[in-house]
């Protein structure tokens, strides 16, 4: 005689309502460690999901960085980051087109960036009238090709070109849009001293400071200065600030001291000379010097990276090159000639086709062509590390409470086969069929495990939104401003701080995001444990003899 599935159910149903508080106390246990399962995936998904959102804001995530140093793992010590360490260049690695070439075959590889970059503080001479670059950061990059320059994370306001070269003695550069900041009148202290710090505050949305040049009408010069021009203007500066004293601009009849009373004029130093034509200027979050909307800076005031970015002055590698060839021809005039260096880039940027290509660069990069290199592939496996050993501890305690969960679901159906082996003999004597009656005991098993596998995940989403809640609320104004001042919660905050970072919680995010997978997954795993859980059972019901059974009281 075989069983309708309905009364299967509804054998399945009364059993398990006949023994409400076993059956509560099993569904329980599968719940909770459903619940530990689920949330532990939940924040191992949210602490990646998290650093990639953040990193990709910053348009870093898929660029690779190779040092011109050597990898090798096997010197690395135990817990050491031999790949993202700064190490020294090595000279005698070579750093030039032949390894650009080679990085652009690797599979997965977007474009190559290579960038010659120099620091000159007296050999190169940029200025407009009385003021002059206080720090000139030249770059040369492949700007013959703006779309490989606009993946480095390099953006023009509107109506700007990669436009540069150059022609004759003019030379087409494209400036950060706080390029005419960085041009200051050293002739005299006092306002040198003045518009440096109206220009920090201004960065820091303290005020207003006006670029002391405009670098799309005035007229900018550049003078790759001799050793003789070199010492000639540290001379006459030297004697300006003697005249000057300590930092102030004024003689003993508080008269401000004449700048040109020396006659002293940049124009006049030897060296090369070229004129300079801005074709365009770089941006940052829309950052205009005409507007000077300075809060578009504010994310990016203290980071001198980016804020570098908005400073240096561009050109395309070859004219970088040649500026560079006359400058330490320059140099060697005034110093004896040493052993000469072979041409190196000064930094090679890698940019994959997106995130899930970053890996195989980077273990390509390693191990083909044995470069060392630097990206948020190390970051993200660091922070990580750093969350894997509460992960761990969850999942660990998690697989402890399934266990258990299991080892109940199993006992509580020996128990109910225990107590139900004069009703299993009867069914075997009106000629039940074995497999109904084994599809049975499975069946209540399962349906254990589906109610403590959707307990479960619920439970672990609403448990994930308090976290949640709790740790912005702790975060607030509000609770520093009531219990700021309590040195318990004081460090109750400090625990939280330090939990959020460690899953790099930003504003307006929650620790634990659980997606539509794990819910099914959740809910899914809680039935399948019970299902197993009843394997043994429901065979031990099958092997019952009939007589036996319907002898037992």
């Amino acid at each position: 005689m075989r069983m309708r599935i309905s009364d299967i159910i509804t054998f399945c149903f009364g059993n398990l309502f006949r023994s409400k508080l076993r059956t509560f106390l099993t569904v329980s246990g599968i719940m909770l460690g459903t619940a530990s399962i689920v949330l532990t995936l939940a924040f191992s998904y949210t602490t990646t999901k998290n650093i990639e959102d953040v990193l990709k804001s910053g348009g870093e995530i898929n660029k690779i960085s190779v040092l011109r140093a050597e990898y090798r793992p096997k010197q690395a010590k135990k817990g050491q980051r031999q790949d993202n360490r700064r190490v020294s260049a090595d000279e005698n690695l070579d750093f030039d087109d032949n390894l650009v070439k080679k990085l652009s075959s690797i599979v997965g590889v977007d474009c190559v960036c290579p960038m010659l970059q120099e620091s000159y503080y007296q050999d190169c001479l940029f200025f407009c009238g009385d003021y002059a670059n206080a720090y000139v950061q030249l770059c040369g990059l492949d700007l013959k090709n703006p779309t490989t320059v606009e993946k480095q994370g390099l953006k023009l306001l509107p109506g700007g070109k990669w436009d540069t070269g150059k022609q004759g003695n003019t030379l087409k550069v494209v400036v950060g849009s706080l390029g005419g900041f960085e041009f200051r009148n050293f002739l005299t202290a006092k306002k040198y001293e003045d518009v440096c710090v109206d220009y920090w505050d201004a960065l820091h949305g303290q005020g207003d400071a006006k670029p002391f040049v405009d670098l799309k009408k005035d007229k900018i010069q550049l003078t790759l200065l001799t050793p003789a021009g070199i010492k000639q203007c540290q001379k006459e500066l030297n004697k300006l600030y003697d005249k000057l004293g300590e930092g102030t601009a004024f003689d003993e009849d508080d008269d401000e001291i004449d700048a040109s009373a020396g006659n002293f004029s940049y124009e006049a130093l030897p060296g090369q000379k070229f004129k300079l034509e801005v074709s365009g200027l770089v941006t940052e979050n829309g950052f205009d010097p005409s507007t000077r909307d300075w809060k578009l800076l504010s994310p990016i005031a203290d980071d001198w990276h980016l804020r570098g970015k908005l400073e240096y002055i561009y050109v395309d590698i070859e004219t970088m090159k040649y500026l560079s060839a006359q400058i330490k021809k320059n140099q060697s005039q005034d110093q004896s000639e040493g052993k000469k260096k072979k041409f190196a880039y000064s930094n090679i940027l890698v940019v994959a086709k997106d995130w899930d290509c970053v890996a195989n660069v980077v273990d390509t990069i390693h191990s083909k062509l044995n470069y060392r290199t630097e990206s948020k592939l190390g970051d993200i496996r660091e922070r990580q590390k750093q969350s894997a050993g509460l992960r761990g501890m969850l999942g660990a305690l998690g697989v402890i409470t399934l266990i258990v969960s299991a080892l109940g679901i199993a006992n509580m159906m020996f128990m109910s086969i225990s107590e139900r082996t004069k009703e299993i003999g009867v069914m075997k004597v009106l000629g039940c069929q074995l497999n109904n009656i084994r599809l049975m005991f499975l069946a209540e098993a399962g349906i254990v495990g589906l109610l403590g596998g959707i307990l479960g995940t619920a439970s672990s989403y609403g448990l994930g939104k308090l976290i949640s809640f709790l740790v912005r609320f702790v975060q607030s104004g509000e609770f520093l401003e009531k219990y700021g001042d309590n040195p318990l919660l004081a460090a109750i905050l400090t625990g939280v701080n330090d939990f959020a970072k460690m899953f790099d919680l930003q504003e307006g995010m929650d620790i634990v995001v659980i997606p539509l997978y794990l819910f099914i997954g959740g809910v899914m795993f809680g039935t399948v444990i019970g299902l197993l859980s009843g394997l043994a059972p429901a065979n031990r019901a099958m092997k019952i003899s009939a007589l036996a059974a319907i002898k037992t009281d």
